[in-house]
């Protein structure tokens, strides 16, 4: 069996939901939190990431070299650190794509959000980028140990980047309320937060709320399937149900096939659709939202719990 990609960061959607309700009770939900490690200690061992049992592959980025200086020269930076190339989790020309995609966007964008961060390689390439860009980076996610391990793996590759980037613990329609509607800044999303179908439509939902102030987003994962029914491992379902059968959205990523199945020993049992690509891009200018309805509010999309007050700007 080749060309095994390894998604053991597709941990457990009970874990990713019983995650979120616990950091929402916690007093620093819906805020920036600082990059100082001492704040580690603020938090509980509850929100240690699962660990994969396997080897991660390092995946070649030879064919998508010498096209653009900036990209070889964030790939050459980033390979020098071992504890980042072992951890790329996508194929190379998924971040070649979002790569290209940024630099289409240059001066149409200063703003790069990524939702989810999981073990930071591609927020490192997006860091990389951001003084090319004179852009700045804003990580969601509802794990802080994500956010910090994130943010010092940026600081390692590109230390000149690291003023640049922010560190939101909350999800997407918390980010949205306390950030992006209230934001000169004008994005460009990467969504790699949930590949659970109601996840992805409360997630990328709450960005009609904002969608003057965002010129898109790029979602990972639209290929991914599981053998547990209960797990709704229909992303790109989830894109069709809020924009329509019509969507307009480029592709990102190689295309699946029958030979590549998740090199993973969690369970349920996950896999990668045939013929389908790692990811879609969704320009907004091109799609309208058929969900939600204009009279739905933006607080319909949050948790039960009461949502706190953030700062923002």
């Amino acid at each position: 069996m080749k060309n095994k990609p390894d998604f053991s960061i597709f941990y457990s959607l009970e874990f990713l939901n019983l995650q979120r309700e616990s950091a929402s009770r916690n007093p620093y939900w819906g805020k920036f939190i600082s990059p100082d490690q001492s704040i580690i200690h603020e938090f509980s061992s509850e929100y240690n990431h699962p660990q994969s049992n396997h080897s991660p592959k390092i995946i070649d980025f030879t064919p998508y070299r010498k096209n653009n200086p900036l990209f070889d020269a964030i790939v050459d930076r980033i390979s020098l650190d071992e504890s980042a190339k072992n951890y790329y989790r996508c194929s190379a020309k998924y971040y070649a794509d979002c790569f290209n995609l940024l630099t289409q966007h240059e001066k149409k964008i200063n703003r790069i959000v990524e939702v989810g961060t999981g073990w930071g390689d591609l927020s490192c390439f997006f860091a990389g980028s951001l003084e090319a860009m004179d852009a700045t980076l804003d990580l969601v996610d509802s794990n802080p140990e994500a956010l910090l391990r994130t943010y010092v793996k940026i600081k390692k590759n590109f230390p000149e980047a690291a003023q640049k980037v922010r560190l939101f613990f909350g999800d997407l329609p918390l980010y949205v309320k306390h950030v992006s509607s209230k934001s000169p800044h004008i994005s460009l999303i990467h969504y790699q937060g949930s590949y659970n179908f109601n996840d992805v439509i409360r997630d990328l939902g709450a960005t009609y709320y904002a969608k003057d102030k965002i010129v898109g987003t790029m979602i990972h994962g639209t290929h991914i399937r599981s053998t547990d029914m209960c797990s709704y491992a229909f992303t790109d379902v989830a894109i069709y149900a809020l924009f329509g059968a019509s969507v307009q959205f480029v592709k990102l990523g190689e295309e699946s096939n029958a030979e590549m199945e998740l090199n993973s020993s969690q369970q349920p049992f996950t896999y990668l659709a045939t013929s389908r690509v790692d990811g879609m891009y969704l320009p907004y200018s091109n799609n309208h939202f058929r969900y939600p309805h204009p009279d739905t509010l933006l607080e319909a999309f949050f948790e039960k719990n009461v949502v706190p007050v953030a700062n923002s700007h």
